[in-house]
């Protein structure tokens, strides 16, 4: 009997200890450049805090059970959706705190996305994250919380609009040379 109570009891600790490394944290995306300046997104990313020693530089991938999800425009987006699924998304953690976050989305390539909006070629979750009201130096960010919410920084990159001045440019200049060729055959 005494057995099987320290069986059972070993059995919940290791079992509480696991499920107690689970944080989620949340997290906003602002735009900071191009012709979606302002705009917003929102989510979270879950981590397992077991997995990290609380000591300098680490870095959780989701092959570490990095888990996470993101709205922009209506869409959500979760880490399979990351260009360099498992490798990617990446997040960093100095003593033992998120500090830095890398999530990109690319409408071509090895993981591609289908975004709503067609002018939507990239979108890059990005940098350092802030902890939300906490005044920024521009410099590396200690925080001084292990808890969100969070901003961070986010770059949206449009398809680029099809060059049409270089082919009609070719295409008139292979007119005019062939033009020229006829002309000084008929000589």
């Amino acid at each position: 009997m005494k057995r099987i109570f320290a069986l059972a009891s070993l059995t919940l600790a290791v079992w509480s200890s696991a499920s107690a490394g689970l944080i989620t944290e949340t997290f906003t995306a602002v735009a900071t450049f191009g012709p979606y300046l302002g705009a917003t997104g929102t989510g979270s990313f879950t981590y397992d805090s077991s997995v990290l020693t609380g000591s300098g530089s680490e870095w959780v991938r989701p092959t570490d059970g990095l888990t996470l999800s993101f709205t922009l425009f209506g869409q959500t987006f979760h880490e399979t959706d990351d260009y360099d699924f498992d490798s990617g998304p990446v997040l960093g953690f100095l003593d033992g705190l998120p500090s830095f976050l890398d999530f990109t989305l690319r409408e071509k390539g090895s993981s591609p996305v289908d975004f709503l909006d067609p002018n939507l070629e990239r979108v890059n979750v990005g940098g350092f994250l802030i902890p939300e009201g906490q005044n920024w130096s521009g410099g590396f960010p200690v925080p001084q919380s292990p808890h969100g919410p969070y901003v961070i920084d986010m770059a949206i990159n449009i398809d680029p609009a099809p060059e049409v001045g270089a082919p009609a440019a070719g295409l008139l200049l292979g007119l005019g040379l062939l033009a020229l060729r006829r002309q000084r055959t008929r000589r």
